[in-house]
């Protein structure tokens, strides 16, 4: 299953879709293009790619295909808050529903802080809300088919990256859980069957895999077992590749040589097994940063500007 890979530039939601595109290849043309007259700070498409929705820095606006808004539901009043941020939207897999993260702490400042919004994608209309008491400058949502559940990965800069795995009941309300195994961890990906995702653990320097939705570890792989020079194991880019392999991002440093002597630092992609966390093999040469890739599962789209 290959997810859609959404951008978004001045005037333009793009929409790739890997159904008849030949793998490797040249990205090419989007399949899908949703007319917007600014441009959007973030932006998802429903799933059955016929609604956008997309943020502007005061307002969530949902379009058809024509550009035309449906509704629109503002959450700020000034286009600058207290500190960075961007809310994020996500469709649910049956669209009916459109979340929001909504990052009242980048926003206000203060004592406020993140909500998470279930709001009516027909309407407008906010279902439910909760308090993620997070202080986030942005997030991301996974969720997969086979999962009752949606992920949400709140990026609160140096203080971390809280995960949370929620759901909305039979009474239209947000259930919603902090996932605990996953302190002082950064989600790196989530497998293609839902069942397992990978983690960063920062402190201590490894990879992790987890078992959904208990988050029980199931392997890891430490930074020791990559080159001798490598220094950390980054949490972006990465992701899977199939259902058995997976790439990690390894940064090193390596001693300078000539008159000057400065030390060199590089990025190394790295192949890995998903089931038991083993490298493989390098992937390319090392290089400056590999911050241009996005994953789609089982296709890595380089050098592509998101932004």
């Amino acid at each position: 299953m290959l997810r859609d890979l959404v951008t978004s530039k001045d005037g333009e939601i793009a929409v790739y879709t890997f159904t008849n595109r030949s793998l490797p290849g040249v990205l090419g043309d989007p399949d899908i293009k949703f007319p917007v007259p600014d441009r959007p700070e973030s932006s998802a498409i429903s799933h059955d790619r016929m609604l956008a929705a997309y943020v502007t820095p005061t307002t969530l606006r949902c379009i058809n295909r024509r550009g035309e808004v449906l509704w629109h539901y503002q959450f700020a009043d000034r286009p600058e808050g207290y500190m960075g941020y961007v809310a994020e939207p996500e469709f649910s897999l049956d669209g009916r529903v459109l979340w929001l993260y909504r990052p009242d702490c980048g926003i206000w400042g203060g004592n406020h802080t993140d909500k998470l919004l279930a709001i009516n994608a027909s309407t407008g209309a906010v279902i439910s809300q909760v308090d993620l008491r997070s202080t986030g400058h942005g997030a991301r949502f996974l969720a997969h088919p086979n999962n009752p559940f949606v992920l949400l990965d709140v990026g609160e800069g140096q203080d971390g990256s809280p995960l949370y795995m929620f759901y909305l009941d039979e009474a239209e309300s947000i259930q919603l859980a902090r996932c605990h195994w996953c302190e002082g961890h950064r989600l790196l990906d989530l497998s293609l069957d839902g069942a397992r995702c990978v983690s960063v653990d920062e402190m201590h320097n490894r990879a992790v895999l987890h078992s959904l939705p208990d988050g029980q570890t199931l392997g890891a792989i430490g930074v020791d077992e990559f080159d001798q020079d490598a220094c950390y194991i980054e949490a972006y880019p990465g992701g899977y590749l199939d259902a058995n392999l997976a790439i990690i991002n390894v940064r090193g440093e390596s001693e300078g040589s000539g008159e000057s002597g400065i030390d060199e630092e590089w990025n190394q992609l790295v192949l890995i097994d998903a089931h038991t966390m083993k490298v493989i093999r390098p992937i390319g040469p090392p290089n400056a940063g590999c911050g241009g890739l996005v994953f789609t599962w089982q296709w890595i789209v380089c050098g592509f500007r998101t932004y």
